[in-house]
């Protein structure tokens, strides 16, 4: 992709097409795909996450499929925001088949929205951090090891959303860290499981510690 031409305030679009590499956006661009995530597709080329959000810059990924990190089990895999990041929007994309979070926000400022976070094996769909994270009209299916993991002193609104099918051992949809705010409007936590049978953890929510949360459906 035509980022390192490119300058701050910049829309890079592009056609259909597989682009194996692992893309750092360091400015504050536009990146849209103009057929969608359907045909359009990023495959990470070695460990390190597919898709990275980097420096105090916002920016927005657009109509893309996430595809092929090999990060390994609750560590940034297909796309990783770092804490200096100022806005980060992830709209109408497909995140699926990583090895390790699906996507990993380090403290920074997120939108996530009209996107399917699915089959991330080990997981977690989304492992979030910070105060400044909106997940909205997405679907969290499928994933292993927590569909959503909210870290410890973070905040998350979820509105109009489905998180579905999702296993961990404890907290197998949305795991909550101590200290945190969790706000849920008009969203579906169904068929997820925490543990076994026997020692059914936290199948739907697991709260850890003293948390905020507030459910209006």
């Amino acid at each position: 992709m035509a980022i390192d031409a490119s300058a701050d305030g910049d829309s890079v679009v592009v056609h259909d097409g597989t682009y194996i590499e692992n893309l750092t956006i360091g400015k504050s661009l536009i990146i849209r795909s103009l057929p969608g995530p359907a045909e359009a597709f990023i495959v990470a080329v070695s460990r390190r996450p597919c898709v990275s959000f980097t420096g105090a810059h916002i920016s927005v990924l657009d109509g893309f499929s996430i595809q092929g990190g090999q990060a390994g089990p609750y560590v940034p895999s297909g796309i990783y925001i770092g804490p200096e990041v100022t806005a980060a929007t992830v709209t109408n994309c497909v995140v699926t088949g990583n090895a390790g979070a699906g996507l990993y926000n380090d403290s920074g400022g997120l939108v996530l929205r009209d996107s399917i976070i699915t089959d991330q094996r080990p997981g977690p769909g989304l492992f979030l951090g910070g105060d400044d994270n909106l997940v909205e009209k997405c679907k969290i299916a499928g994933n292993e090891n927590n569909g959503i993991v909210l870290q410890t002193n973070s905040n998350l609104t979820l509105v109009n959303s489905f998180v579905t099918g999702n296993f961990a051992a404890r907290g197998g949809g949305i795991a909550v860290g101590s200290q945190s705010s969790l706000h849920i409007t008009n969203s579906t936590i169904a068929g997820n499981r925490g543990g076994d049978m026997i020692d059914n953890r936290g199948g739907g929510i697991l709260l850890y510690g003293f948390n905020k949360v507030g459910i209006v459906n």
